[in-house]
């Protein structure tokens, strides 16, 4: 074996990574990568504890342990739903829409921001939820807090930092980022996230690949839709065409299907192809919620992405 000068190793293990491409990262402008995702939560689990600790201290100081907006920590969307359902709505849109953002850097130059989302909702009343994050790329990549409340007071204590004029960008919104896509056309696609978010959430079983851990799977987004295994064709409630591309992969000896619902886009511009736009994307280790996404007419051939 002949040593060129060229060396990569996770941060956490230091196990020897052959090629930049195989690393993880969840900082921007730092160099430290990971060779897996269990490294990437041990590694940080420490900075979690510590922000768990301090959430209880600010409730205690402000006597905020029973707020009525905590409930929605373990209350379904549904009857039917599981008590996670809510919870994952609610960190879907704060993520990908937040109100707020600060941004904060220590004298190492690491960075990590705080994101925070207002709600008004008829059960929970106004309500904000904040996350504090690590991004890389604009995009959420670790999570190292998420709670929610209906205190200014303790709201403020989290808004340190510099506030940040900024669009998070996330892999199954980039079709509509790039394209001169309608407002309605967005609108729309919009609602059937949503929707489809929802019947996800109400299929999958709690042993599967936690939501708050799918940003971790965003390097499959890409080679799913450039070559899928299947694409299947059906027509949703609204009777619009849905594409749903999927993709048998391994990460580390551990086996999973990507999957991504699509609609097709057809637009005005002269000679412009039909091209589809990614509504949701996920990754399942789930055999079961797999063919249940394997419904309607298998499609040879694929669309213009």
């Amino acid at each position: 074996m002949k040593f060129d000068g060229t060396l990569y190793y996770c941060s956490q293990c230091r196990k020897i990574i052959k090629t930049l491409d195989d690393m993880l990262f969840v900082e921007e402008g730092t160099p430290r990568g990971f060779c897996c995702e269990s490294c990437i939560e041990s590694f940080y689990a420490p900075i979690v504890l510590h922000f768990e600790e301090l959430e209880k201290q600010y409730r205690r100081e402000l006597n905020l342990n029973n707020e009525l907006c905590l409930t929605v920590l373990h209350s379904p969307t549904t009857e039917e739903e599981s008590g996670e359902s809510q919870w994952s709505l609610l960190m879907d849109q704060a993520i990908h829409h937040p109100d707020e953002i600060y941004r904060s850097e220590n004298q190492l130059k690491e960075e990590f921001f705080v994101l925070i989302k207002h709600f008004n909702d008829p059960n929970w009343g106004k309500f904000s939820m904040l996350i504090m994050s690590f991004l890389f790329d604009q995009q959420v990549s670790f999570i190292l807090a998420a709670t929610v409340t209906s205190s200014q007071t303790f709201l403020d204590r989290y808004r340190f930092g510099e506030k940040q004029q900024m669009d998070l960008q996330s892999p199954d919104a980039s079709g509509v980022q790039k394209m001169d896509i309608d407002q309605e056309t967005i609108e729309m696609l919009d609602h059937k996230k949503s929707v489809f978010l929802a019947e996800m959430i109400e299929e999958r079983s709690p042993a599967d690949i936690p939501i708050e851990q799918f940003n971790l799977y965003d390097d499959y987004f890409v080679p799913t839709l450039e070559a899928p295994d299947e694409i299947f064709l059906f027509k949703d409630r609204e009777g619009d065409e849905i594409y749903i591309y999927i993709k048998a992969h391994d990460n580390e000896g551990v086996s999973f299907y990507y999957v991504i619902l699509c609609f097709k886009y057809r637009s005005n511009m002269t000679n412009a192809q039909d091209t589809v736009l990614p509504i949701l994307a996920f990754p399942t280790v789930d055999g079961e919620i797999y063919h249940n996404y394997r419904r309607g007419t298998l499609i040879t051939g694929q669309l213009k992405n």
